[in-house]
């Protein structure tokens, strides 16, 4: 494995050598991370300390946090720009997974299973695992004006594990404010942090995959990050990783 991971890390030098900007890196630690999901939304008035929740959160090798907005609640009078109806499908396809049916906002879900204790989880250190990980992730990304270069690596002390493994990357954003004029928060002001501004996948990591990403147009660049999340055949995490990128300009 050790071999394998080096000869990873100098593809990864040699694949990203070329672009001219300031660049980071990331590996995952040897125990699986913990891959928090909130599913939430701006036009529902029980979501916001859910959000204020997650951004207690702090990315890291130890726990992923990414916040999936969803758009069936823009029907009650307020578009939630940050929504997707693909975040929707991935959703409903997390809870179908968990063998359960129902799907409502604010919730979390930690490493493919239900998380409703997160209002128990007063810190990231409760929410930090044990687990040693099946999986080994890498990333390397760069950065010149609003496209994203990334490069994503993968190895596995199991194998069997890596070929049956679904690969996703998100570009997030931190630091998001909106003030809600309409809906169920008409009037207040809403922070989030985590946000999914694209999701990618599912991508085949055979090795080495290297990702060009467009940042929105109304992204905040210093406060962008990416995740690499890897999952089995069921959905249940193998081991996920952040890396913040707008610090690295």
């Amino acid at each position: 494995m050790k071999s394998s991971l080096l000869a990873a890390l100098a593809c990864i030098t040699a694949l990203i050598s070329t672009v001219s900007a300031a660049q980071c890196t990331a590996q995952s630690s040897a125990k699986r991370a913990t891959f928090v999901e909130l599913y939430t939304s701006q036009g529902c008035d029980s979501c916001p300390p859910a959000d204020r929740w997650l951004s207690t959160l702090k990315g890291s090798a130890e726990v992923v946090p990414l916040s999936f907005h969803v758009d069936y609640w823009d029907y009650i009078g307020w578009k939630d720009k940050y929504a997707s109806a693909a975040h929707g499908d991935r959703h409903r396809a997390r809870v179908a997974g968990m063998g359960s049916r129902s799907v409502y906002t604010p919730q979390v879900i930690l490493d493919g299973r239900d998380g409703s204790e997160w209002r128990l989880a007063k810190s990231a250190k409760a929410l930090v695992g044990t687990e040693a990980a099946r999986v080994v992730l890498q990333l390397k990304s760069a950065r010149e004006g609003q496209t994203v270069t990334v490069v994503a690596a993968a190895n596995a002390t199991d194998q069997q594990a890596l070929a049956g493994a679904k690969f996703y990357l998100a570009l997030f954003e931190n630091g998001i404010v909106t003030h809600v004029k309409a809906g169920e928060n008409r009037g207040v002001t809403l922070k989030h942090d985590h946000v999914v501004r694209q999701w990618v996948g599912p991508l085949s990591l055979a090795g080495v995959a290297q990702q060009k990403l467009i940042a929105p147009k109304d992204a905040q660049l210093a406060n962008l990050g990416i995740a690499l999340v890897a999952e089995d055949r069921t959905g249940a995490l193998l081991q996920a990783l952040a890396l913040p990128i707008g610090a690295c300009s």
